[in-house]
Formats: C-alpha cells, sequence, structure tokens
C-alpha cells in the first residue's frame, strides 16, 4: 500500500516536460534533465545553484555524474574518461559549452562533452552511440 501513496507523486514527476524530451531528431526519449535546456542550466550553475523551475545545480550534477558513469562503464577505452577532470570541471566545461549552444538541451551538451572526452583519451565513439543513430 505504501507504493500507492508515491504513485500520484511519481506521475507527476515523470509527467514533466523535461521527461517528455527527445533528441534533435527524435531517435530516442530523453528521462529526467536532459531534456532541460542550455538556458536553465546556465541559469542554475551561473546563479551558485539557485533553483529555476524546481530544479537545481545538485540534480544536474547527479544527473551528469551518472550520465558520466554510464560512458564509464559502457565504452570500452579508459577507467574514468572525465579524468583528468574533476566532475566540477566537466560541470564549467558544460557551461560554456551551452554559453555557445542556448538552443540546445542539456542531453546535446553532455553528449558533447562525451565525445570530447572520448576523442582526448584516443576513443572512438561506439556505433551505436546516440550521434550516430539514423
Amino acid at each position: 500500500m505504501r507504493i500507492l501513496n508515491w504513485l500520484p507523486a511519481l506521475i507527476l514527476l515523470l509527467s514533466g516536460h523535461a521527461s517528455l524530451a527527445s533528441d534533435a531528431a527524435g531517435n530516442f526519449a530523453s528521462l529526467g534533465l536532459g531534456g532541460e535546456s542550455c538556458t536553465t542550466y546556465r541559469t542554475v550553475f551561473e546563479n551558485s545553484g539557485v533553483p529555476v523551475a524546481g530544479v537545481n545545480l545538485t540534480f544536474f550534477k547527479f544527473w551528469i555524474g551518472g550520465h558520466l558513469s554510464g560512458l564509464n562503464a559502457w565504452v570500452p577505452g579508459a577507467k574514468n574518461f572525465v579524468e583528468p577532470l574533476s566532475i566540477d570541471q566537466a560541470m564549467t566545461a558544460l557551461n560554456g559549452w551551452c554559453k555557445e549552444n542556448p538552443g540546445a538541451n542539456m542531453d546535446s551538451a553532455v553528449t558533447a562533452l562525451e565525445l570530447m572526452l572520448m576523442q582526448q583519451h584516443g576513443v572512438q565513439p561506439p556505433r551505436s552511440y546516440a550521434p550516430n543513430r539514423s
């Protein structure tokens, strides 16, 4: 019965605009913060984590960390693709990318970061990697 108490909150959470986003070509559904705009990320990042539309910097840090951990787990070639950067430096790099691409969403931003990190480690993206989908 306890699970039923959380069901309305879960439905509300998953029905938000960010949970329904996808990549620009509509190839995949973006869950969580991937659908948030770069503008939202920059606003939160540059204002010391002050929440925007219920999203704060900690949420972004966890989502980005999860994304990059997935890269480490699924792409052979490096134990930690983020090295020599820290997660905070990676977030700063994302802020810079978003400044140059204000109309993009966070899925696009983190994908660009992942491609850069793979390139720095001399690794080719797997054929199944999102930017290569057709």
